[in-house]
């Protein structure tokens, strides 16, 4: 130990004892709030001693700063204080729920057969007392084996496997045979068919019922009839006997006679005589052919099937689905939010389908065995003539390959891959599935490959490809249609065997309802784990009734142990989500009366009739003779229902245009419960609203209905009767709402003088508001009450805790821990005073951020709406699509489609193919007024047009200038709106007549208003923490991408190309050159709160609207377009208050110019121990890489069994040891599962290592190196990411001199090449290629031989376009990046054949294989990275 301590020399820097001492300090963080008594306000403190902090807040990184009361960046130990915390992101909940759902489903299974063997264990005993052992070891070598016997299941002296399996190759021929006999059988056959059954016991979905009910189509279809009627007012939809019956033909395999059908359709022919036969009958026939697709199992239409022909997807598209995809349910619950109750026509639709697969799948049989065998013989006999072909036409190595082969050399290698052979199929389906098939369709491509051109001829082959065709070909018995075989079928099958095997052994009629139950028996999902292990107990909320909270529970008492209605309890607990804004309240079921009158009202007092809102007797007309009669509430609905009551004097419904609904032209919301209860009691008021409520709760919590009628039994059996039960049982009902009952109507406002809820003014206020007038009223006083009740810090708890409370996803949540951590620091660092201002931002979420790829498909379908209107429809303009479909990215060219290739304001064709360069986007609500920068308010326009219209709205512009008439720009807008080609916002916008409607109070104050209820809840949480000491204000990210883009933007000069300069690109925000940008953010964020403070000081009052619309029309009237909207409008001027300058923009701005150049923000990482899973979930068999594989089981050698791929490392250990008289430095890789046995105290460290490393005298220097430990090696830094790599840690920096790149490289991520000259681009790219491979040579250790060697290929040079080059730029920059991402660069050999270096993840061969050495720095760092800490080995 001595000989380390000389050998590790140990350099602290100037602050590194604060490490040593820090301990104490850093408790702080699980001290409680009363320690926060102890921190010194700012109240009293000097200018000097004030200080404020900013927190750029992401799911990855906190970018963070630190300025005083000028907006100056302030030092520590002659470093400014600004940098980010780089972190991990967050992992959700959902992948280890699934896992640990997968686990509990293979325990449970496990745990069905022990109980099986415990019941039926002395009948097979008494036969064969080996025979569990012998199956239970089945899978072990022999000589693993208790019993060395060289048969798996049976190995009498005159009964072997041998005999077995030449008399039942598969179990259900053995299912069959017990079926179907009434002899006496073998007792462990019985056991192997009773334990096929119940390990693979089908699906739940018909659960309660007996299959005979489910298997009636007739149900199914009168069922599908009558919601069909429903949903098409006066459309018949009529089904008679006889048409069931020749449906159920065309389905069945089968004649009525019982000889199996020869001829057997295809699915396509199946398909179109399901459609034809519902044509016939008078059905629609475009419903036809899409209810027969749904049934048929092909994708189909759902807008067609539920009469909404106007729904779209995202991408602009028809929604359709199918149901044997196999994302459908998470496709369903995305598809029940979108068109509410007519889910219901999806579901019974795929009652039909599971109805027509069981039919395909039983093959016209009673049972399952007699279709699985049938299966097994036709495929053996289909095998044995596709042989007979291959021996006829082909080569006996043809042969060889094809049955018996499975590895081949792939094309362009030596590497070995899995062919899509016969062999392969039958093993695993994944070695002959890709991209571009299933394994099926796969093998029948590479078998018409084989005879193509030699057996067209054949009579076999023709069969062969006949049922092919139909899909019928070599059909395995185990398939994925077998997930459709609901439990009832195989209980039927079960029930049979014991009562055919019942007298002959007791055991089975004896255990009969035991064994029944173990396979209808599932746990409902509201108990949980019932027999939760010690670290389960946080995933499980079982009660145990009193005295049998040790017992285990089975199938057959779980109700004698579990107390179902307290675990039931606890479970609605655990699920049901709390309140938006009073975060203590559980929120309401989606389908609540309450929750659903409330939804129904913010909607409808949004409507607006012919550009008028609704009066508050209408509204309620409405309610009452709509809403309260009606579930689906669409455009011509209402319409009708405003003519019959003489509405506005309209003679026909033509006569109304109706604006404001939340579904494409109609509601989103009804009054759906309202009506089913008024149904089922008569009525629905104050005598019967609570029992309702309590109903709809139960009726969402509890999928088991059985605990429902318990409920309402106990509760209401005085008030319900038993028909009345019956019918509210059938209600499904299921999704919970944002809002709490105390919310909607238990909080009291001051309204005028009376109390009233939120509800209340919803339905009484005259001028109808919606929810946010409601609360943002200040007269009101709601908002003050939301505030006294939100959850607030109490003192004794931990901050780590109350940061778990706050209502967001677990990727926020760890920016908020780092974000506190951060400001500890520095609050320590400025000897506990603590800030005057935080400051803090949110980043958008990448997925926010992403553009839509499906431009074109959106484009296509609003074509094909506008194609009615002759004068408006474009032929010429829907060509071009097709030849600019890859250019959508490009903002001109999109608003040129959305436009049909006119102008806004003038409608004159634009040139297209002159690439757009007489056309400029123009704000339609300019940006002085309105800062949205989204496609609904911009517009492609001519440079003439622009530059008249100036900052005006559309209606001043084309009013005084007379060019084209204003009601016809409107018709013209209009069906551009009616089409999709636009949104309802942006019509609005183009039509709007007054700049008043946009500037308004309310308006104003939302953008000075960050509204996410998280931010404010973080807001809280620090103001809380801080004791109000602090003031806390969220600032909009929209504010710092503003100032970007004002002062990087570039100005067109008469050649049409940006004019160049270069003062404005260190504005420009480049995610891919470094991690700097999250400093700067968060700099932006504290200017502009420091900005909003001091113009603002009182926020929304102190804004005089009226003065800023005289401010406006003046600017019209100059003709003049403001960098700013009105928030930021003074950002680059001075402004003065009382005779004293109290901002100063214009030396603001320089300031910002100065310091986003600086080279020295502080970039940390946090250290991260891997705590996920021990190791690969998937098998791999024995190979030549099996020591590195960890084994199956303990005992079981993994050179015999194979293992699991993976013992990921959950830290490295860093040892030094003498071999050969040599001390020796080496990092050791602490497993995950080794780790936890470490923490558990089943073993130790020491232990471990001498295991491992076969020797006595180790010393370890430091137990625990953590992914992400910072090293320095030969002067350059590095992050340790295992024991063997290393990954980049270096920041690559521009400085003010090359500053230029910037926007290069923007050009480059954007892809916008044009607008700029072409030498500014080719020159603009080679230098900064240059200067990359220049620098990385000169600053970046183990890539600079990677770049050299790049360098020397010339590639780059040998690329013509600029896309090429950008391309090429992009990839050479990884190598500079932080982290593991290396070039990919194998697509560009084709350029330089000969050379070695063209290949993917070029470089990381450099970072891996690592072995630490002597001289190799440690660095420790704070999450601030203010103090550092140095260990040189």
């Amino acid at each position: 130990m001595l000989y380390i301590i000389n050998k590790c020399k140990i350099k602290f820097n100037v602050v590194s004892l604060w490490f040593e001492n820090r301990r104490m300090y850093m408790n702080r963080n699980k001290q409680v709030l009363v320690d926060r008594a102890n921190v010194c306000d700012s109240t009293n403190k000097t200018m000097e001693q004030l200080y404020n902090i900013a927190l750029d807040i992401g799911t990855s990184s906190v970018g963070w700063c630190v300025t005083d009361m000028n907006g100056k960046l302030m030092k520590f130990k002659r470093r400014n204080m600004w940098g980010a915390r780089l972190f991990d992101k967050g992992q959700t909940a959902e992948t280890r729920r699934l896992k640990r759902s997968l686990r509990r489903r293979y325990a449970r299974r496990r745990q069905r057969i022990i109980l099986l063997q415990n019941l039926l264990g002395d009948m097979v005993n008494q036969k064969d007392k080996n025979f569990f052992v012998r199956l239970n070891e089945s899978f072990l070598w022999k000589c693993d084996k208790t019993e060395k016997s060289d048969y798996l299941l049976f190995a009498d002296k005159d009964y072997t496997d041998k005999e077995y399996y030449k008399k039942y190759p598969t179990i259900y021929h053995i299912r069959k045979h017990l079926i179907e006999s009434n002899e006496k059988a073998d007792p462990r056959m019985v056991y192997l068919a009773i334990h096929n059954i119940i390990k693979h016991r089908g699906h739940f979905l018909y659960q309660g019922q007996k299959f005979e009910e489910v298997s009636d189509l007739s149900d199914i279809i009168n069922e599908l009839s009558d919601c069909l009627k429903c949903n098409f007012e006066g459309a018949e939809f009529k089904i008679e006997k006889e048409v069931i019956e020749k449906v159920e033909e065309i389905f069945n395999e089968k004649t009525k006679e019982g000889v199996k059908n020869e001829h057997k359709k295809s699915k396509a022919e199946k398909c179109e005589d399901l459609e034809k036969i519902l044509v016939d009958n008078k059905w629609d026939k475009k419903i036809s052919k899409e209810i027969a697709k749904a049934c048929l199992g092909y994708k189909f239409n759902v807008g067609t099937v539920i009469g909404e022909s106007e729904l779209k997807g995202e991408d602009g598209k028809s929604i359709k689905i199918q149901f044997d995809d196999s994302k459908y349910e998470e496709k369903i619950l995305e598809l029940a939010e979108k068109i509410n109750d007519k889910i219901e026509i999806i579901n019974i639709l795929q009652n039909v389908y599971s109805w027509i697969v069981m039919e395909d799948i039983l093959s016209g049989y009673k049972y399952i065995s007699n279709a699985m065998v049938d299966k097994y013989e036709r495929h053996n006999k289909q095998l044995n003539m596709l042989k007979r072909l291959f021996r006829k036409y082909l080569s006996r190595d043809d042969y060889l390959e094809f049955f018996r082969k499975e590895k081949g050399k792939e094309k362009d290698g030596n590497k070995e891959k899995y062919i899509i052979n016969y062999v392969n199929y039958i093993k695993r389906n994944k070695r002959c599935a890709n991209t571009k098939g299933t394994a099926r369709e796969n093998l029948y491509k590479e078998i018409k490959g084989k005879f193509k051109g030699m057996a067209e001829n054949d009579a076999e082959y023709q069969l062969i490809l006949k049922e092919m065709d139909n899909d019928e070909f070599l059909l395995k018995q185990k398939d994925v249609n077998n997930s459709n075989i609901p439990y009832q079928i195989n209980l039927i099958e079960l029930e049979k065997i014991i009562d055919n095997q019942g007298k002959y052994y007791p055991v089975l009629l004896e255990n009969r309802e035991k064994i029944i139950k173990l396979l209808t028996f599932r746990i409902p999902y509201y108990i949980g784990p019932v027999n939760p292990r010690k670290n389960d107990n946080k995933f499980a909320w079982v009660k145990k009734k009193e005295g049998h909270e040790t017992e285990t529970v089975n199938p057959w008492n779980l109700e004698e142990i579990v107390d179902i209605d307290v675990t039931a309890e606890r479970f609605i607990d655990n699920m049901t989500g709390f309140c938006t804004y009073l975060p203590e309240e559980k929120v309401l079921p989606k389908n609540s009366l309450i929750y659903q009158e409330y939804k129904v009202l913010n909607e409808l007092n949004k409507i607006k009739v012919n550009d008028k809102g609704l009066d508050i007797k209408t509204r309620n007309d409405i309610i009452e003779g709509v809403f309260k009669k009606q579930k689906n509430i669409n455009e011509k609905t209402l319409k009708n229902y405003l003519l019959s009551i003489n509405y506005l004097g309209a003679k026909v419904i033509e006569e109304y245009k109706i604006e404001g609904y939340q579904g494409d032209k109609q509601f989103a919301n009804s009054m759906g419960s309202y009506i089913d209860f008024k149904k089922i009691l008569g009525s629905v008021d104050v005598r019967n609203l609570d029992m309702i409520e309590e109903i709809v709760y139960w009726l969402t919590v509890f999928e088991e209905k059985s605990i429902v009628k318990r409920k309402m039994i106990q509760k209401y059996s005085d008030k319900l009767s038993e028909k009345q039960l019956s019918r509210i049982l059938d209600l499904k009902y299921d999704g919970w709402g944002r809002f709490s009952k105390k919310f909607l109507t238990g909080i009291y406002g001051d309204y005028y003088g009376e109390k009233k809820t939120i509800m209340d003014v919803l339905k009484e206020d005259n001028k109808l508001p919606n929810l946010m007038q409601i609360i943002n009223k200040k007269e009101f006083g709601f908002n003050e009450i939301i505030e006294k009740n939100r959850i607030k810090l109490d003192e004794g708890e931990v901050l780590k805790d109350a940061i778990d409370k706050i209502h967001c996803s677990p990727e926020v949540r760890r920016g908020i821990w780092q974000s506190m951590k951060l400001v500890e620091e520095v609050i320590e660092i400025e000897n506990g005073v603590l800030p005057q201002n935080i400051y803090i931002e949110f980043a958008r979420s990448e997925e926010d951020k992403k553009r839509t790829k499906k431009r074109k498909n959106k484009l296509e379908a609003a074509y094909k709406v506008l194609k009615k209107e002759i004068d408006v429809y474009n032929e010429k303009v829907l060509k071009e699509l097709g030849e600019y479909k890859e250019k959508l990215d490009d903002e001109k060219v999109y608003l040129y489609f959305l436009q049909n290739g006119q102008c806004m304001y003038t409608k004159q064709e634009l040139n297209l193919n002159g690439y757009l360069k007489d056309c400029e986007i123009d704000h339609i609500i300019p940006q002085s007024v309105y800062d949205e920068d989204s496609l609904d308010n911009k517009v492609l326009v001519l440079k003439g047009a622009n530059q008249e219209k100036g900052n005006r709205i559309p209606y001043d512009y084309i009013k005084e200038k007379n060019k084209v008439n204003w009601e016809s720009m409107k018709i013209w807008w209009e069906k551009l709106y009616k089409c999709g080609l636009m949104s309802e916002k942006k019509y609005k916008r183009l039509t709007t007549q007054n700049i008043g409607e946009i500037i308004n109070s309310g308006f104003i104050k939302r953008q000075l208003t960050v509204t996410s209820q998280m931010i404010k809840n973080v807001a809280n949480l620090i103001t809380d923490y801080y004791g109000g000491k602090v003031n806390v204000m969220a600032v909009r990210a929209a504010f710092s991408t503003k100032i970007r883009k004002t002062y990087s933007e570039l100005v067109k000069g008469s050649d049409g190309n940006y004019i160049e300069k270069n003062d404005g690109d260190c504005f420009i925000k480049n995610r891919f050159l470094n991690d700097f940008h999250h400093a700067h953010d968060a700099y932006l964020a504290s200017i502009i709160g420091k900005y909003l403070n001091t113009v603002y000081p009182k926020m929304a009052d102190e804004i005089n609207y009226n003065k800023y619309i005289k401010y406006y029309n003046e600017q019209c009237k100059k003709n003049r377009k403001q960098k700013f909207n009105f928030i930021l409008s003074k950002f680059d001027k001075i402004f003065e208050r009382d005779g004293e300058i109290v901002w100063n923009g214009v030396e603001q701005i320089k300031y910002l110019k100065n310091i986003l150049n600086y080279r020295d923000c502080i970039i940390t990482h946090k250290l991260e121990e891997n705590t996920g899973s021990f190791y690969d979930e998937n098998r791999l068999p024995k190979n030549d890489k099996s020591e590195k594989l960890i084994p199956i089981k303990e005992g079981l050698p993994v050179e015999r069994y194979g293992g699991y791929q993976g013992g990921e490392a959950a830290y490295s250990c860093l040892i030094s040891y003498v071999k050969k008289k040599k001390q020796q430095l080496e990092l050791v890789k602490i497993p995950v599962m080794t780790a936890k046995k470490i923490y558990d105290g089943k073993t130790t460290l020491e232990n471990y290592l001498k295991e491992k490393m076969w020797l006595d005298d180790i010393h370890i220097i430091r137990k625990k190196i953590m992914k992400y430990q910072l090293i320095e090696e030969d002067g350059c830094r590095y992050y340790l990411v295992s024991a063997e790599e290393l990954a980049n840690a270096k920041q690559l920096v521009l400085g003010s001199k090359n500053v230029r790149f910037n926007r290069i490289l923007n050009i480059i991520e954007d892809n916008r090449y044009n607008g700029y000259s072409p030498e500014y681009i080719q020159n603009g790219l080679d230098d900064f290629y240059e200067f990359l491979i220049g620098k990385i040579q000169k600053e970046f250790g183990r890539s600079s031989s990677v770049a050299e060697e790049i360098y020397d290929t010339k590639v780059f040079y040998e690329l013509e376009s600029a896309k090429d080059k950008g391309d090429f730029i992009m990839e050479i920059l990884k190598l500079a990046n932080i982290g593991s991402d290396y070039p990919y660069l194998k697509k560009y050999k084709k350029y330089n054949k000969i050379s070695s270096s063209l290949i993917d993840r070029k470089g990381r061969s450099k970072y891996q294989g690592y072995k630490i050495k002597p001289g190799t720095v440690l660095i420790d760092q704070s999450v601030t990275g203010l103090y550092e800490r140095r260990l040189e080995l």
